[in-house]
């Protein structure tokens, strides 16, 4: 996905050492997860930098 310029999250169960060091720059979010949360990450993650 990172090389098809798709954004993405992590929603894992698991603790950051569980995510490879090439994904430590993704935004992770840990479950259980609410949806403000989701709808958060993808808020940042469609929005343009500034």
């Amino acid at each position: 996905m990172r090389d098809r310029g798709v954004p993405f999250v992590f929603t894992t169960g698991y603790d950051a050492e569980g995510i490879p060091a090439e994904f430590e720059q993704v935004e992770r979010l840990e479950k259980p997860l609410q949806l403000r949360q989701i709808i958060g990450a993808l808020a940042r993650l469609t929005s343009p930098a500034t």
